[in-house]
């Protein structure tokens, strides 16, 4: 049964195995970018591009991600999230 109490533990708090998925975002998120600007390059259709775009901003809020998952796996004392933490 897990105590309920003052002290807070970031002890195993998150898998790194999450950061799998994240890099798995990163990259397909890329691959998305690239097909849809060459398409929307070829058919000259800003719509095309502002999906692209956005493809690519998903892809870097997935690269943050996984900095994010990565930081709290190699450094579990740096107080990476303040509003979150002690």
């Amino acid at each position: 049964i897990p105590s309920i109490g003052a002290e807070h533990s970031h002890a195993h708090a998150l898998d790194p195995n999450a950061a799998w998925f994240a890099a798995i975002g990163v990259l397909a998120k890329e691959w998305l970018y690239r097909a849809t600007k060459k398409v929307a390059d070829e058919e000259r259709s800003p719509v095309l591009f502002a999906n692209a775009l956005h493809h690519r901003s998903d892809s870097w809020s997935s690269a943050v991600a996984l900095v994010a998952i990565l930081g709290t796996w190699w450094f579990p004392h740096l107080p990476l999230d303040q509003l979150g933490g002690e």
